[in-house]
């Protein structure tokens, strides 16, 4: 167990596995733990990163009621709100879908842009010590 005097500097762990994946500008978290998101608003407010939240439906997502009339294999993912209309068009078969009349399952995306004064603090910033070591 780690001595209360080596805590972190901020007041949640910042493991380098999800370092990693929140310091690839333009990456996409699908349904982020409370870690993650913690540690990106920490980010966020370090002005090292500007995060965005985005929910979709999948064009051919099994459990939903419309699977059985979709192209099974078709990666499209949809956005909501960004049109107030009640269908919308997969941008990969063009398909129409209903999201509310089929009851469509949504996806949490939390989107993530590096900002460039971000790059520069991360580089001027000590490294981060190594994660404690389990005996």
């Amino acid at each position: 167990m780690a001595s209360q005097s080596c805590r972190r500097k901020h007041g949640c762990m910042m493991r380098p596995d999800i370092l990693a994946r929140l310091l690839q500008d333009g990456a996409g978290v699908l349904d982020p733990d409370e870690k993650t998101v913690a540690v990106a608003e920490q980010l966020r407010d370090l002005g090292m990163l500007r995060l965005r939240w985005s929910r979709f439906v999948r064009c051919a997502e099994p459990g939903d009621s419309d699977f059985s009339r979709s192209n099974r294999h078709c990666p499209g993912q949809i956005y909501l709100g960004r049109s107030n209309q009640d269908w919308l068009r997969c941008p990969e078969c063009e398909r129409l879908v209903y999201p509310e009349e089929d009851q469509k399952r949504s996806f949490r995306e939390l989107c993530v842009r590096v900002l460039p004064q971000g790059q520069v603090t991360l580089d001027q910033s000590p490294p981060l010590p190594p994660p404690p070591v389990a005996y």
